[in-house]
């Protein structure tokens, strides 16, 4: 598995529960750090490498090698050679926004919108490919997530009906989720930016928590593991971006 993102952790802990030998390569200092941090993200470390992945960390794939026409394994940027019988790539995606070229709709990371999803000319956009400005953070966001893409369908669709003229912001609190093994990952809000995680419910050591994450100072999302009812209650905190506390919600 090259990624350690959301596609590698969730395919590896797939690929061992079928019985596959997996190693996952990821260029973070742990599995989903980017996403989760590094404190949480060494929760996950552990907890794949009890099942049995082996977890090479802070390198990059230089090149998928290849025997026949079938992938043989990667070399890695510092020389070793890793070999597999198949390799899986999730190191990310960009938005297919090639075939819009000189159309005149506006494009950059993705389809550019105003907070409604107004791309302008009559175009509105939704799903992966919907970069609108955030009502919440005044910021360009663009997100790939499955509970995103029908939030911002439904959003496109009282839009239309509308008009430009009457369209409400597309003001969501981004929610995704992630099955390994025995956890279950829910995230509130978006944690990429954060500058600071609080556990404020559970421990890293129960493997049951809430954390909190701060940017700013501000609270910008919620992360709970094996935790679903005790998440619930900080989502309103992640939607008003509350100051970051440290005690439970009310």
């Amino acid at each position: 598995m090259v990624g350690g993102g959301f596609v590698g952790a969730e395919a590896a802990a797939v690929a061992r529960g079928l019985g596959c030998e997996v190693t996952l390569v990821t260029d973070t200092a742990q599995p989903m750090g980017d996403a989760l941090g590094d404190e949480l993200g060494a929760l996950l470390r552990t907890v794949h490498h009890e099942h049995g992945v082996r977890i090479d960390t802070g390198v990059l794939v230089d090149e998928v090698l290849t025997d026949g026409g079938r992938a043989s394994g990667v070399r890695l940027a510092d020389g070793r050679t890793l070999a597999a019988d198949a390799v899986l790539v999730g190191i990310g995606a960009r938005p297919n926004t090639e075939w819009l070229t000189g159309s005149g709709v506006p494009v950059g990371d993705g389809v550019a919108c105003d907070a409604a999803l107004y791309a302008g000319s009559g175009v509105w956009a939704a799903g992966d490919v919907a970069c609108w400005l955030s009502a919440r953070t005044g910021e360009p966001w663009r997100i790939e997530h499955r509970t995103n893409a029908a939030e911002q369908g439904l959003a496109v669709a009282r839009n239309i009906l509308a008009g430009p003229e009457r369209a409400t912001p597309f003001d969501p609190v981004p929610y995704v989720w992630s099955d390994q093994y025995d956890l279950k990952i829910q995230i509130y809000g978006r944690t990429r930016g954060a500058d600071e995680v609080r556990v404020v419910e559970g421990s890293t050591a129960e493997r049951k928590l809430v954390a909190l994450y701060g940017r700013n100072g501000r609270t910008c999302a919620a992360v709970g593991i094996n935790m679903a009812r005790a998440l619930r209650g900080y989502r309103a905190q992640v939607a008003a971006q509350a100051p970051l506390l440290t005690g439970s919600a009310a």
